[in-house]
């Protein structure tokens, strides 16, 4: 899997997850699904006060693993958007 940087700031960074690589293209249609584990760290100089992990393509299944320092007294939330309009 390829991956392509959208925004690379140093208070803002966005990662594409491309489904190619140098053999070709391999798209996921509907009905499918797929596993994606990738991993990468950051130094501490580069941490700020929050971290923001975004999924745009419906998700079934969800696991992220943080290894914060306890110093830090992390705390944990989040949101969920459906892509569909209820009513």
């Amino acid at each position: 899997m390829r991956w392509e940087a959208k925004h690379d700031r140093d208070a803002f960074k966005e990662v594409w997850l491309l489904f190619e690589n140098a053999q070709g293209r391999f798209p996921l249609y509907p009905g499918e699904s797929v596993w994606i584990e990738y991993a990468y760290s950051v130094g501490d100089e580069k941490w700020g006060r929050w971290f923001q992990r975004a999924v745009r393509l419906p998700t079934e299944h969800l696991e992220v693993q943080l290894a914060f320092p306890s110093a830090l007294d992390p705390v944990v939330w989040g949101t969920e958007t459906s892509m569909t309009a209820t009513g």
